[in-house]
Parts: structure tokens; C-alpha cells; sequence
């Protein structure tokens, strides 16, 4: 009897213990699915940037195909032996400084508010 009782209790123990690494392999389980899930939505984000930046590299490619059309088309302008030929090509070559719209708007609002409050 002695025997069967230890047995009942050592089951009863095992059983335990089986609940809560059942418990522990849930909470494992639900980590392992978010993180699966934001693995596929990384995976994803990944892809949409890929095609993006395949996008803007064929971009690059055809706005440099352009540059040296335009710079073939200028130098065939000049033509040999131009005196200004120096002086035209430093102006070709100057970087252009652009002004952001968004300024000037904002700008052009506050002075005629200012214009209209006076």
C-alpha cells in the first residue's frame, strides 16, 4: 500500500510538472508566433524597400544617361576653338542652389497678413 501511495505521489508530482512546462511551452509558443509575425512584416518591409531602391538605382542610371547627353549636346554647341569655351563650361558645370517652395509660401502668407492687419 505504502508502495502505490508513493507511486500516486510521484505521478501526482510528474503531473505538475508537466502543467506548468505545458504553461511555459504556451508562453513560448505565442513569443515564437509574434515573433514569426514580425518576422514576415520585417520580410515584407524589406521586399517594398527593395523594389524602391531598384526604382530610384534605374532612376540614377537614366538621369545619368541624360547628364552626358546634355553635356555631349553642349560640347558639340561650343564647337572647336571658342574662345568662351572656358568660361561656358565653368557656368555649365555650377551647382544650382534651388529655393524650397514651402518657404516662400509661408513667407508671402506672413507678409500679407502683415499687409492686411495693417
Amino acid at each position: 500500500l505504502k508502495q502505490c501511495d508513493l507511486r500516486h505521489v510521484t505521478q501526482y508530482k510528474e503531473l505538475l510538472l508537466l502543467k506548468e512546462f505545458e504553461k511555459r511551452e504556451t508562453v513560448f509558443a505565442g513569443k515564437v508566433a509574434a515573433k514569426q509575425a514580425e518576422k514576415t512584416e520585417m520580410m515584407a518591409k524589406v521586399s517594398g524597400c527593395d523594389a524602391k531602391l531598384t526604382a530610384k538605382q534605374a532612376d540614377i542610371v537614366a538621369l545619368q544617361d541624360r547628364e552626358k547627353e546634355l553635356h555631349q549636346q553642349f560640347v558639340a554647341s561650343l564647337g572647336e576653338n571658342n574662345k568662351f569655351a572656358d568660361f561656358l563650361t565653368k557656368v555649365f558645370k555650377k551647382k544650382i542652389k534651388r529655393v524650397k517652395k514651402k518657404e516662400n509660401t509661408e513667407e508671402e502668407s506672413e507678409s500679407e497678413s502683415d499687409d492686411e492687419s495693417s
